[in-house]
């Protein structure tokens, strides 16, 4: 698993190819690009409402179908905002898959191995066979949550998220300036 940073970076980069040339984004964008690209990740409040924080990560959340369903509540709440639903829909589940396509490639130090990327049609796990992104320690089903914070705010940790800023943020920095210099598809104007 990435840290919400390399997520965040992630799906920031992504998402310029979605921006008009000349616009900057407003705080809702850059707030809304974060959350869909950490949403998967939510998987861990029900977790944490029945004392294990982990029962639940890396399953349905982190599937093509969880992308769509993210993408098509999206599109649900922005056309009844008064916005392009079909716009926001598919950039919603566009910024979502960022999150599924950084997991691929990172560490997975617990069984079951990656993600199960086409549940409910198969239960089969994925996980690239080169993971450059180190994972970070989050316990395992059944620690405490004391246990858990331990391990999340360990000093291994801050060497996986310091290592994800230095290799998304480069990336992150060269789409930003490709997009700003080819103009970008765009979002629509409402």
């Amino acid at each position: 698993m990435a840290t919400p940073v390399g997520h965040g970076l992630l799906g920031l980069a992504l998402s310029e190819f979605a921006r008009r040339r000349g616009e900057m984004p407003n705080w809702h964008w850059l707030v809304f690009v974060v959350f869909a690209a950490c949403a998967p990740d939510l998987d861990f409040l029900p977790g944490l409402l029945v004392g294990d924080a982990n029962r639940y990560h890396q399953g349905v959340s982190h599937s093509l179908l969880a992308a769509v369903l993210f993408g098509a509540v999206s599109g649900l709440v922005a056309w009844r905002l008064g916005a392009s639903g079909r716009w926001w829909g598919v950039f919603a589940a566009w910024v979502y898959l960022s999150h599924l396509l950084l997991d691929l490639f990172t560490r997975d130090g617990r069984l079951p191995y990656g993600i199960p990327l086409f549940w409910p049609i198969s239960n089969t796990t994925y996980i690239a066979p080169l993971t450059p992104f180190g994972g970070v320690r989050h316990g395992v089903p059944g620690d405490s949550v004391v246990s858990v914070l331990g391990d999340v705010f360990s000093l291994h940790n801050l060497w996986v998220l310091s290592a994800e800023a230095l290799m998304l943020a480069p990336f992150a920095a060269v789409v930003y300036l490709w997009a700003r210099r080819r103009g970008s598809a765009g979002a629509p104007r409402n």
